[in-house]
């Protein structure tokens, strides 16, 4: 299967969808969508901008930007509270969009020690505790 692109505004929240995300019962010119707001029924205050050299990081053209992104997994790793192991299997990738990937067989989430070792710099979520 193969999905339309991700340009389709909730006419209430603005939140983008695929066509195939529209409701039934409305129609293809004017889709309506429940997935985001419930048709308008929940209101979610915007964001606050960020600041400008986060912004910068993701928007601009910069060697620092550039940077960033080859670097953006590695960096997400870091924060991360868990990580996983599995096999991974080829799959097609997408053109642009969301990095995803393929498992063969079981998901593994893996949980290192809340504290360091004694004598080792805290890594990973130990950073927080």
């Amino acid at each position: 299967h193969s999905l339309s692109g991700l340009t389709y505004m909730c006419q209430h929240c603005r939140a983008l969808h695929f066509l195939e995300e529209k409701l039934s019962h409305s129609s293809n010119r004017v889709p309506g969508f429940s997935g985001c707001c419930a048709g308008g029924k929940v209101e979610l205050p915007l964001f606050p901008n960020p600041p400008e050299l986060i912004w910068d990081l993701f928007t601009g053209d910069s060697r620092e930007s550039t940077h960033f992104w080859q670097r953006i997994r590695s960096y997400n790793n870091v924060l991360s509270l868990t990580s996983l192991g599995t096999t991974e299997t080829p799959c097609r990738q997408n053109d642009g969009g969301v990095y995803s990937f393929c498992i063969k067989g079981a998901l593994y989430h893996n949980h290192g020690p809340l504290l360091p070792i004694d004598g080792e710099r805290p890594k990973f979520a130990q950073i927080y505790v």
